[in-house]
């Protein structure tokens, strides 16, 4: 049994969840899009343009990398998760699994969100890393992917890594051509309960629907 196989379906006996691919990719990769608006992932890209005096090409290079940097090491996070939970559990529970994984990574966002909110030190100081640091929110949508075969898990994955990395770049540029005051007052805190509350919507869905 392997990822994007058998391990996806609804219950023992193979029937496949009901919900369709086309909407799985649009919440995937709005997630992934939204999540970069946030100023913890922009700002220190423009940050370090200004103090190394980048050109406008080279700082969208930059955020295209870091985009892709975020992208993957989120992938790759996410498909141990996965992987690491699918050796634990029975096939039938893999759809439960999942809608507990949207609702516990939501939490940890909101949580995270506060907790950030908190702290003295402002995002004007974060450095590259907080722009690259994986986040495990594509676990659950792995999981469930697999319901429409390892290719389209693979898309999926692929769509959220490019993804992440055009939202990024996108902003960057925006913020380069006199966008910057008004995509500074985008609070982290509201794109994170934006992106949290589509995590408990696609887990309500799941559950009740799906």
């Amino acid at each position: 049994m392997t990822i994007g196989q058998s391990l996806f379906t609804d219950d023992a006996d193979g029937a496949p969840l009901s919900y369709s691919p086309e909407l799985l990719m649009v919440v995937v990769v709005s997630i992934s899009a939204l999540h970069m608006i946030a100023p913890d992932h922009w700002v220190p890209v423009t940050l370090v343009s200004y103090r190394n005096s980048l050109t406008r090409k080279r700082t969208y290079f930059l955020a295209m990398l870091v985009g892709l940097t975020h992208g993957v090491s989120s992938v790759v996070l996410s498909l141990v998760i996965a992987a690491i939970g699918s050796l634990f559990l029975p096939v039938a529970y893999i759809r439960l699994f999942s809608v507990l994984l949207l609702v516990a990574i939501a939490a940890y966002i909101i949580l995270n969100s506060i907790r950030e909110s908190r702290e003295s030190e402002g995002i004007e100081s974060a450095s590259l890393l907080v722009s690259v640091i994986p986040d495990p929110a594509l676990v659950p949508f792995i999981l469930i992917a697999g319901t429409f075969g390892a290719a389209y898990s693979y898309f999926m994955m692929a769509a959220f890594v490019v993804a992440a990395s055009i939202s990024l770049v996108v902003v960057v540029v925006l913020s380069l051509r006199g966008l910057e005051k008004a995509l500074a007052g985008i609070k982290p805190q509201t794109v994170d309960a934006v992106v949290a509350g589509a995590l408990v919507a696609m887990a309500a869905f799941i559950y009740f629907i799906g």
